[in-house]
């Protein structure tokens, strides 16, 4: 039969030994990569064809059996011992390929065997190698720039008393779904002792940590408020999870104050009807008449009514709405007999004695719980001081009557964002906010969110018993250990991350500047200082070892004191406690679970010229 050019290939490679084939990387080239070398299959025509290919050796490396990962034109490939991660590249030098060893400056990187290997190419170029022993190392690999740096990634967590341990890598592309349709997700399966038990979970690792650009605002004020935002997503903590659940807002409304009271005569057994809400106040007042839009209730023995009579002469009572904690109501009185009041459990306590005048009462907020604040004998002469009211519509919000709430991102009524407030008369879709200035407030224009504030964070069964860091409203907040699945906080928070902590540690390498003549290697050096380039960072700490390390305080004279400190963008000298030696080197660690990245590091020293 005539051989055709479509036809299957079989063929067999003249050599002097016979390898088994353990890969293949297509390309302009076919590549393959034997046990005992790497060949280029090529052919005269635009494809191989049985009577066009031409088969040749380039390298006598041999290769594993582990799929190699191809970036562009070039392939890279583990060596047989698995302890080398080559790089096979055509060069014009030699005109030949060529396969420089990529672990020649950090042979260290994968002494325990290389076993599986992919490339996850966005955001940046990095060739992710699972070790035999389940560590991850990493190389960031660019080779137009020339950049081949490797790194290592121990995981949060452990198992049977080492290390976490990772089981297989994978890379895909993201998704809209996930935010990371731009970007490459590199997937883990990961072991871990969790509570005593072995657990295996399927993780991925977040995108970098994504900071707003300061060219974008025409206001530093809007600047540190978008960085705030970021900072409140960051994700720096391994098999973690987020608390962050917004109910969007549909409406602000500002509700003025009812002002006018009128009082009742005296020895009346029955007032008429005609009950008005005081805005903003809790409070009730009796009013000659239902004008338009006053809410209107019906008289009773419950709260928020006027109490019975009992047709005593001037024995009147007036019932404040407890659920209304945390407002003042300032009320002008005439005529008041002596009287004192306390409620059993203490929750209040009352006592006036013949007083005429502006009686200023506060019911403190949580102080009350249920029942009504009655205060006898009163009569109304004037007016009320009791200030506006903030109504806030957000459909299906599930909040309740003294909740505390975060808002943000509400246009027109600025004055809100940022803000915490403790709500009340909550309907299904509305509730009105307490303890608000109210003046200065301009119209609302539309948008916003709002967020309950919780001191407990549940969901976290799959690290019960394990010591997790906590990243609360964009604040390092205090380690917490899971107890039923669930840690308590000792400041509330409306955003939360959650998971457990590593460690990131950076060690310079011999310092060789710094003599006056020569080079300072080997030479009786100590450092006093170090100027830090840094870029979104925060939670870092620096010393001459891993034992000996302090704190680098990063908070600005502007930046407020309730709020988590900012991530830090610039140059910061920091004082070093080095001691004279003759390798002195520099350790920058950290275990926060916000960002770091180091642009550069400067050592400043005083070295002695005699070895």
């Amino acid at each position: 039969t005539e051989v055709q050019d479509d036809d299957g290939l079989d063929f067999t490679i003249a050599a002097d030994q016979v390898n088994a084939i353990r890969w293949m990387s297509p390309g302009r080239q076919l590549i393959l990569g034997t046990s005992g070398g790497e060949w280029s299959v090529t052919s005269d025509g635009p494809v191989l064809t049985p009577l066009d290919l031409a088969v040749r050796r380039e390298s006598t490396n041999g290769s594993a059996n582990i799929l190699p990962v191809r970036i562009s034109s070039i392939v890279l490939f583990v060596q047989r011992a698995k302890r080398k991660l080559r790089e096979f590249v055509f060069s014009f030098e030699t005109d030949g390929f060529r396969t420089p060893d990529l672990t020649i400056l950090a042979d260290h990187i994968s002494e325990s065997g290389i076993h599986e290997v992919i490339y996850q190419q966005e955001p940046d170029s990095q060739v992710h190698c699972l070790r035999e022993d389940g560590v991850l190392a990493t190389l960031t690999y660019r080779r137009e720039q020339d950049v081949v740096g490797w790194s290592r990634h121990i995981l949060g967590g452990g198992y049977q008393g080492g290390r976490t341990v990772i089981e297989s890598i994978a890379a895909i592309p993201g998704s809209a779904a996930a935010a990371s349709e731009n970007l490459d997700e590199a997937w883990v399966v990961v072991k871990r002792t969790v509570g005593g038990a072995t657990r295996r979970y399927i993780e991925v690792f977040e995108p970098v940590f994504n900071a707003p650009n300061r060219e974008e605002f025409d206001m530093e004020v809007e600047f540190d408020a978008a960085v705030l935002t970021a900072q409140q997503d960051a994700f720096y903590v391994d098999s973690g999870l987020v608390l962050d659940t917004p109910i969007s807002i549909n409406n602000v409304e500002l509700i003025a104050a009812v002002d006018s009271f009128e009082s009742w005569p005296d020895g009346t057994s029955n007032p008429p009807e005609g009950w008005i809400k005081t805005g903003g106040a809790g409070g009730l007042g009796q009013a000659p008449g239902i004008a338009d839009g006053l809410y209107a209730i019906s008289l009773g023995g419950s709260s928020n009514t006027i109490e019975k009579d009992f047709d005593f002469t001037e024995i009147h009572s007036l019932v404040f709405d407890v659920a209304a904690a945390g407002k003042t109501l300032e009320i002008r009185i005439d005529g008041v007999v002596e009287y004192s009041e306390s409620e059993p459990n203490g929750r209040f306590s009352i006592n006036v004695n013949a007083y005429s005048g502006v009686l200023t009462v506060e019911v403190v907020q949580g102080s009350l719980s249920s029942g009504s604040l009655v205060l006898d004998n009163l009569r109304f002469l004037g007016t009320s001081a009791s200030g506006s009211t903030v109504v806030i519509t957000a459909p299906a919000h599930g909040f309740a009557d003294g909740n505390t709430v975060d808002i943000a991102d509400v246009v027109g009524m600025e004055g809100l964002n940022g803000r915490r407030f403790t709500i009340s008369s909550v309907t299904s879709d509305a509730f009105e906010i307490l303890d608000i200035d109210t003046s200065g407030l301009a119209p609302y224009s539309g948008g916003g969110e709002v967020r309950k504030v919780v001191s407990s964070i549940s969901g976290l069964e799959h690290l019960e018993g394990e010591t997790v860091k906590v990243l609360g409203d964009g604040a390092i907040m205090p380690d917490r250990i899971v107890s039923g699945g669930q840690i308590s906080l000792d400041t509330p928070v409306s955003r939360a991350v959650v998971g457990l902590g590593y460690r990131h540690i950076f060690k310079s390498l011999k310092l060789a500047s710094g003599a006056a003549a020569g080079t300072a290697v080997a030479k009786v050096k100590r450092v006093h200082g170090i100027a830090l380039v840094l870029l979104h960072s925060l939670g870092i700490r620096i010393g001459p070892s891993i034992d000996r390390l302090e704190d680098v305080p990063l908070r600005e004279v502007k930046d407020a004191m309730d709020k988590a400190v900012p991530l830090f963008t610039g140059e910061r000298y920091v004082s070093f406690d080095g001691d004279y030696e003759r390798d002195a080197r520099i350790v920058i660690a950290g275990d926060a679970p916000l960002p770091f990245t180091l642009l550069a590091a400067a050592p400043e020293l005083k070295t002695n010229e005699q070895i």
